[in-house]
C-alpha cells in the first residue's frame, strides 16, 4: 500500500518539471509562392529565411541545460525527424530572444549549434524534386520545435509548430478578350468587356494600354502609361468599370495581367506577368451585323458540329482569325453574298475545312 501512495505522489512532481522552461514562437508568414530549398542551409544562416521570431524563458530559478529537437515534415512526409541543436544553458530567469536563423546554425558563438545539415531532409521524391527546381515543392510544411533537459532527456517545454503551404505559380494564361498575335486585332462591340485570364495565384493587377497608329513592340508598350490600372484583383476576371475611361469605338487597346510573387525573403519586385493581348472596339452595331452574317453563313453548313458553334456565338463569343474563301481573304459583307447564293442554289458546298 505504500508504494502505490508513492506512486501518486510522484506523478504531479513529473507532471511539474516539464514545465521549467516557456516556449513562445510567433510565426512570420505561411504563404509562398517559391522556397529555395538552399535557404534552410544552417552553414549560411544569414542567407534563409525568417521563418518565426520568439523567446525562451527560464521559469525556475535554478540553471538548466537544455537541448532543442527541430522536425519538418512535408505533407504526410517526414523530412528531418528531430534533428538535435545543442545550447548554452539558460540562466535563473532568463528570457532569451530567438529566431529561425539563430536555431537553425552550426555558428557555435551565437549560442545555438544546429546538429544536422541541409542534406539530412533530403531524400527520395522530395530530393528529387528539390535538385530538379532548386525550390521546395507544392504541399504544407510543418516545423515542429521540442526542448528537453540534458540529464533526464524528457520534454520541458511545451511544444511549438509553424505550418507554412508552398504553392509554385502557373504562368499567367490570358484568355480574352483579343489575342497575344498583334498582326491580327479581334474586334469587339463591347465597351465594358469582362476581362479573363487563368492562374494560381490570388492577387492580380492589370493593365490597359491604348496603342496610335503602328503597334509598337511588347516592350515599348510596356514603358508607357497604362490607359487603366486596377490593382488588388482577387479573382481571375475583371469587368471593365462604368466610371473607368472609355474604350473607344475604333481605337486599339493592349491589356495585360500582373501579380507579385509571395517568397519567404520578402522580394518586393518579383513580379510574374503575362503577354499582351490585343484588341480593337467597333460599334454594337457593326458587330451585330458581322455575327449575324457568320450565324446566317454557319447555318447553311452541312457540318454536325455547327450547333456547338452558334451556341458559342449566341453566349457571346467573339470569333478571331479571318475568313478565307477560293484562297482569298473576305469580308463579313463578302460572306453574306455567299450565304444568299447558297440559299438560292447558285453555290453549292463541297467540302468543309475547319483549321
Amino acid at each position: 500500500m505504500k508504494k502505490f501512495i508513492l506512486l501518486l505522489l510522484l506523478i504531479p512532481v513529473i507532471a511539474f518539471a516539464t514545465n521549467t522552461i516557456e516556449l513562445v514562437v510567433n510565426q512570420v508568414g505561411g504563404y509562398y509562392n517559391y522556397f529555395y530549398a538552399t535557404t534552410i542551409d544552417p552553414n549560411d544562416p544569414t542567407t534563409q529565411p525568417l521563418l518565426f521570431t520568439g523567446s525562451i524563458r527560464n521559469t525556475t530559478s535554478e540553471i538548466i541545460n537544455y537541448y532543442i529537437k527541430f522536425s519538418i515534415t512535408w505533407n504526410e512526409t517526414t523530412l528531418l525527424d528531430n534533428g538535435k541543436i545543442s545550447a548554452q544553458p539558460l540562466s535563473p530567469n532568463e528570457n532569451l530572444l530567438i529566431n529561425s536563423q539563430d536555431l537553425i546554425t552550426k555558428r557555435t558563438n551565437d549560442g545555438f549549434h544546429a546538429e544536422f545539415s541541409i542534406d539530412d531532409f533530403l531524400a527520395g521524391d522530395f530530393e528529387d524534386i528539390v535538385k530538379e527546381t532548386g525550390k521546395f515543392p507544392d504541399g504544407i510544411y510543418t516545423f515542429t520545435i521540442k526542448i528537453f533537459d540534458v540529464n533526464t532527456n524528457l520534454e520541458i517545454a511545451e511544444s511549438k509548430e509553424i505550418v507554412i503551404e508552398i504553392e509554385n505559380p502557373t504562368a499567367i494564361s490570358l484568355i480574352s478578350p483579343g489575342l497575344s498575335n498583334n498582326s491580327y486585332i479581334q474586334e469587339i462591340g463591347d465597351h465594358q468587356p469582362n476581362f479573363v485570364w487563368f492562374s494560381n495565384l490570388n492577387n492580380y493587377t492589370i493593365k490597359i494600354y491604348e496603342l496610335v497608329g503602328e503597334i509598337p513592340s511588347s516592350e515599348e508598350i510596356e514603358l508607357q502609361t497604362p490607359y487603366f490600372i486596377e490593382s488588388e484583383i482577387g479573382e481571375t476576371s475583371f469587368s471593365y468599370p462604368l466610371n473607368a475611361p472609355v474604350l473607344e469605338s475604333g481605337k486599339t487597346y493592349a491589356w495585360q495581367i500582373t501579380s507579385g510573387l509571395e517568397t519567404p525573403q520578402g522580394y518586393e519586385n518579383l513580379i510574374d506577368k503575362s503577354t499582351l493581348y490585343f484588341f480593337r472596339i467597333i460599334d454594337q452595331k457593326s458587330a451585330s451585323l458581322k455575327l449575324t452574317a457568320l450565324r446566317n453563313f454557319i447555318q447553311q453548313l452541312p457540318a454536325q458540329n455547327k450547333d456547338e458553334i452558334l451556341n458559342l456565338l449566341n453566349s457571346g463569343y467573339s470569333p478571331s482569325g479571318s475568313i478565307i474563301f477560293e484562297e482569298e481573304d473576305i469580308s463579313y459583307e463578302d460572306l453574306q453574298s455567299i450565304t444568299e447564293q447558297i440559299i438560292t442554289g447558285k453555290l453549292l458546298i463541297k467540302k468543309i475545312v475547319i483549321e
